[in-house]
């Protein structure tokens, strides 16, 4: 099962809010409100089902006049062609604290595509309030106050009904050990660390790519993220070429290949700016870089219970396009110009160097179908 926050979900109407113990979209429903899920991968291909989860406080459970009703489009990227559409229903709960999941659309759809996922209304999404018969109703929202559609949305679930079976995973990080969770030769102590404790490791299976970091930097401040690119592909790579990182404190990184996606963690998720939780999945889009996805801690991403010194953090091969080789550097962007525990190192190879342009050297190569050690890395 894949879940969707709706931190992912690009909006029309509606306000973002943390209440009822989640963030979610209120007040939203009305005519011409939308929320759009502007990129998503399955992990399978075939029979999927798709299903929201609501709260509804608009009226008792034993009534349905102010069920909620939305229509649910999925349209296969970049062609916007329509695979899927239908409505969603979400009846009363009692309580705007409650969350239930709504019914079901089916789609079919395919692992190696990629679609958008709309939740709008139409002229078929209505409910028993916009029916002048019910104006007499007195039992919550709706009746003769007019027509009552709002609905508030937390997440979007997307459930394959068919596909691989689940496999032990490689690592079950919780925040505890994490790094200790990873296989020994699966670490590598990084270049221009602040102390010489610092490490790094990388490991994967079928379905996960897992990523614990050890460094001072986290603990001495919050928001210092650690930056992991990658370029993913099912064919021997071409020749690297030069791409530029994504910009943070002033600094834009030099990328020695071209990266297609970024996974960029700091302790601080959310600083109380406005900008919701920072840390996710980057991808390379249009010549610049738009988040794919924000990653929920517990989730997607740990904070070490070792004063937050270690950060780790779990990706979907699938939504790196399911590559069965990768290309991997990373960094702490430090401040002030400065990069520190790049990876890799100088051992072996050249070093990464994201402060010099241009260059196209100082980066691993990994063979997923291969050993998952550190020494069968190609270091270019």
């Amino acid at each position: 099962m894949r879940i969707v926050s709706a931190r992912d979900f690009r909006n029309t109407g509606g306000d973002p809010v943390v209440e009822h113990d989640r963030f979610h979209f209120q007040n939203w429903g009305d005519a011409g409100h939308e929320l759009v899920v502007d990129y998503l991968r399955p992990d399978f291909t075939g029979e999927h089902l798709l299903q929201l989860v609501y709260g509804n406080g608009a009226g008792p459970i034993n009534t349905g006049v102010t069920c909620a009703v939305k229509k649910v489009s999925v349209e296969e990227l970049p062609s916007g062609d329509v695979v899927a559409e239908g409505q969603l229903f979400m009846p009363h709960l009692a309580s705007w604290s409650e969350w239930h999941d709504s019914s079901f659309l089916r789609a079919t759809l395919d692992a190696s595509k990629t679609y958008r996922v709309r939740i709008h209304g139409d002229e078929r999404s209505i409910n028993m309030s916009a029916f002048s018969h019910f104006e007499a109703y007195t039992a919550g929202l709706g009746g003769r106050e007019g027509a009552f559609n709002r609905v508030n949305l937390s997440h979007l679930k997307l459930l394959a009904l068919e596909g691989g079976v689940a496999l032990t995973p490689a690592a079950s990080f919780d925040g505890s050990s994490d790094y200790d969770e990873l296989p020994e030769a699966s670490k590598v102590t990084p270049g221009i660390t602040l102390a010489d404790w610092e490490r790094f490791a990388l490991t994967w299976d079928e379905d996960f790519v897992y990523v614990a970091v050890v460094s001072s930097a986290f603990e001495a401040s919050g928001v210092r993220p650690y930056m992991l690119y990658l370029q993913g592909s099912s064919a021997p790579f071409a020749n690297p070429a030069a791409r530029a990182g994504l910009a943070y404190d002033n600094q834009t990184a030099n990328v020695p290949f071209e990266a297609g996606y970024l996974v960029a963690v700091r302790r601080t998720s959310d600083t109380g700016d406005g900008a919701g939780p920072w840390n996710g999945l980057f991808r390379w889009d249009n010549g610049g870089w738009v988040r794919q996805q924000r990653f929920e801690e517990g989730r997607e991403f740990w904070v070490g219970s070792d004063s937050g010194r270690t950060l780790s953090f779990r990706v979907r091969r699938s939504q790196l396009g399911s590559p069965t080789r990768l290309r991997v550097a990373g960094h702490v962007v430090s401040g002030g110009g400065n990069y520190n525990d790049v990876l890799p190192s100088a051992e072996g190879g050249p070093q990464h160097e994201p402060w010099v342009s241009g260059r196209t050297e100082g980066f691993y190569e990994i063979d997923l179908t291969g050993p998952s050690g550190a020494t069968a890395w190609t270091h270019r």
